[in-house]
């Protein structure tokens, strides 16, 4: 079993338009600005409205990044 791999210069670029090109690094920019400005500013309203701990607040917050996280990557593939 031989495996093929291409010669380097023989692989094809990938085609992706410019729109996609600016599109997804200012979607990906606008959520992680979000993620460190407004969020750590609306968690105190957060845990008060919720009526959550610390430790709580700290998962709340975490699952976010992930969720902030998980949609870059996807992004990055689909775009």
């Amino acid at each position: 079993m031989t495996s093929q791999t291409p010669e380097f210069g023989t692989a094809s670029p990938i085609a992706v338009s410019p729109r996609s090109a600016i599109i997804g690094p200012v979607a990906a920019n606008t959520a992680f600005v979000m993620e460190i400005t407004l969020v750590p500013l609306l968690l105190p309203a957060i845990q008060m409205q919720f009526g959550l701990s610390i430790g709580e607040l700290a998962w709340v917050f975490n699952l976010y990044g992930i969720a902030v996280a998980v949609g870059v990557l996807l992004g990055g593939v689909v775009w």
